[in-house]
């Protein structure tokens, strides 16, 4: 069917149909509220008219969700409740989580709050206090609102979070589940079934303070009676549930992603813990949503951009073309070599574009961040990357190394307390199983990059080995000490503290820390490094980049560092479009001038 276009905004997104679908609540910065710094609430006729905005709010609207009987769209917002003299603009800051990126930036004195709007634009703050409000879920019944949140004193120090109730009525809160007494750890997303006695939510199994990133992250049902059950326990992957929670209309079934080497397929659960897969293949799924009868969804793959599928009884059928292949596209092609250690790893190369039969080329291994996250049958920004350099003569490989999702908690965890050990192994090996077997890439002729735990990789790697002719390290981390006090993600994901540091803080590992630290090797780098950072980035901080880029200096080495202004972490995925173009143009000179 061809689609009909509702909106001409710049920016339009998060759209929510209305209970009775006749209208649709969205978020745009069209017409931009004078001071305001994010999105407001517009509703749009789905018969068609003009839009019309129901907010106008300093600090913007996010996640909004309709009311069951449609009167009202509930929505977080940010409450400034810091201690400011008029007009100021110093911040005071009194909790240790005060910055966030990607997005959020430096928020010391705001915190983030659940309020709701009616159809008239009356708004009003439900929550307040000095504690963020996570994922929520409005009762089917509309009598309370359910949401994640800490709202204890030291809630920093903790990765332990509750789900509380807020009655409606009363704007009473109440503890719904401790997650501390029930082991259940880092809760992030949760959503009521349909007749609404049962409540799903994600999380991970914890027996104590000490937390361990790597376990997977799995889908829990609590019923009425306060049982709780884990309908993913026996499934050994990481689930997602982009973009929320969400159930069947029978209330029998919970849906949710599942990495899957290389992939990420469609999958549902039930109360029994039976798990069905309902789109599997070399293909990654994005997001979905769950209608009556049917499931739309997007996914990617290796050949194709992200378009748009409806599933029905079982049947996948193409409902819209979101995007088209790129012309001259060069699809990958896959690996799989078993490492020293006898594990299985997989990986992918792609050609130079127009590759000529009997020459040699120059390689670039991509590593992928995180680390818990992987490479794969998909199709986005990073893969767009490899296109352009195969574009410009390079083979591109990529791979999943120890650390990687998709393959189970104990490929995941084997690299927790010592990033560059068993993940550069398995980063070499690939790298010889690519040079003996591939007989198009110059051995000789080798360049390393990647952003973020891949930038920490490639500052890494260049102080181990001289294999690798050029470098590129991308928003990356170079001092682990300096990143512990620095970093927006140090107790948020546990790094260095849990993820290298097995709890302890940075003062009582020290020594530790310093031998895993890519700065203290800076003395062997002996090829050409480039380090590519923004200046906004609150998750891996500028310092990290000038400090090894100085000490580069110092010792007339060949670097350079190019520092994108106005921009924070997700550069490559979300900056400034010139800027995103301009970074790639920095990676293609600096390969092609010590490669090619």
């Amino acid at each position: 069917e061809e689609g009909k276009r509702l909106t001409y905004g710049n920016g339009d997104s998060s759209p929510r149909w209305s209970s009775d679908g006749t209208q649709i609540a969205f978020l745009s910065n069209r017409a931009p509220v004078e001071g305001a710094k994010g999105k407001q609430l517009w509703l749009i006729p789905v018969g068609g008219g003009e839009a019309r905005r129901l907010t106008a709010l300093l600090w913007g609207v996010r996640n909004p969700v309709w009311s069951p009987n449609g009167d009202a769209v509930y929505f977080h917002s940010e409450d400034d409740a810091g201690e400011k003299a008029a007009g100021s603009d110093v911040k005071i800051v009194r909790r240790i989580n005060y910055k966030y990126d990607p997005g959020r930036g430096v928020y010391a004195g705001r915190r983030i709050h659940l309020f709701k709007v009616d159809l008239d634009g009356k708004v009003e703050q439900l929550t307040a206090g000095e504690y963020d409000v996570r994922d929520y879920a409005v009762h089917p019944g509309g009598e309370s609102v359910e949401f994640i949140s800490n709202r204890d004193e030291y809630a920093d120090l903790t990765w332990f979070r509750y789900i509380y109730s807020l009655n409606l009525e009363t704007k009473a809160v109440s503890t719904h589940f401790n997650g501390e007494e029930n082991g259940v750890g880092n809760m992030s997303r949760l959503g009521w079934s349909p007749e609404g006695s049962r409540l799903a939510f994600t999380g991970r199994p914890m027996e104590s303070m000490d937390y361990v990133e790597y376990r997977n992250q799995e889908l829990y049902v609590l019923d009425g009676e306060g049982n709780l059950s884990n309908l993913t326990a026996a499934l050994d992957r990481r689930i997602g549930v982009s973009p929320g929670i969400q159930w069947s209309g029978d209330s029998n079934w919970v849906y949710f992603t599942k990495p899957e080497a290389g992939s990420r397929h469609l999958c549902r659960a039930n109360r029994d813990g039976v798990i069905e897969t309902l789109i599997d293949g070399e293909l990654n799924v994005a997001g979905f949503s769950v209608g009556e009868g049917s499931i739309a969804l997007n996914y990617t793959d290796m050949k194709h951009p992200s378009e748009l599928y409806t599933l029905k009884e079982g049947e996948l059928s193409k409902e819209t073309r979101m995007s088209s292949v790129p012309e001259g596209f060069v699809a990958p092609e896959e690996f799989w070599l078993t490492a020293s250690d006898g594990i299985e790893i997989q990986g992918w190369i792609v050609k130079p574009k127009d590759i000529k039969a009997g020459r040699k080329y120059p390689a670039i291994l991509q590593i992928h961040g995180g680390p818990r996250v992987h490479f794969g049958h998909m199709y986005q920004g990073i893969e767009h990357e490899f296109q352009v350099l195969s574009d410009h003569g390079f083979a591109v490989v990529f791979t999943n190394p120890r650390g990687s999702i998709g393959y189970g908690q104990e490929f995941s965890g084997v690299i927790q307390g010592n990033w560059g050990e068993r993940d550069y192994s398995d980063l070499m090996e690939a790298m010889d199983h690519v040079i003996e077997n591939f007989d198009y890439v110059d051995g000789e002729r080798l360049g390393v990059c990647g952003g973020s735990y891949a930038g920490f990789m490639t500052n890494w790697i260049v102080g181990q080995t001289d294999r690798f002719k050029a470098s590129i390290a991308m928003r990356s981390i170079s001092n682990w000490i300096s990143m512990s006090g620095t970093s927006c993600v140090g107790l948020e994901l546990g790094y260095p503290q849990h993820d290298l540091s097995g709890g302890k803080p940075v003062w009582e590992d020290f020594d530790n820390l310093w031998d895993r630290s890519p700065l203290k090797y800076v003395g062997y780098v002996k090829h050409p490094h480039m380090f590519i950072h923004s200046e906004g980035d609150h998750r891996c901080p500028m310092e990290q980049a000038e400090q090894m880029f100085t000490a580069l200096k110092q010792q007339m080495r060949v670097t350079e560092l190019i520092r994108f202004p106005g921009e924070g972490h997700g550069l490559s995925r979300d900056g400034d479009p010139s800027h995103r173009v301009e970074r790639l143009r920095h990676i293609v000179r600096w390969f092609d001038r010590h490669l090619h």
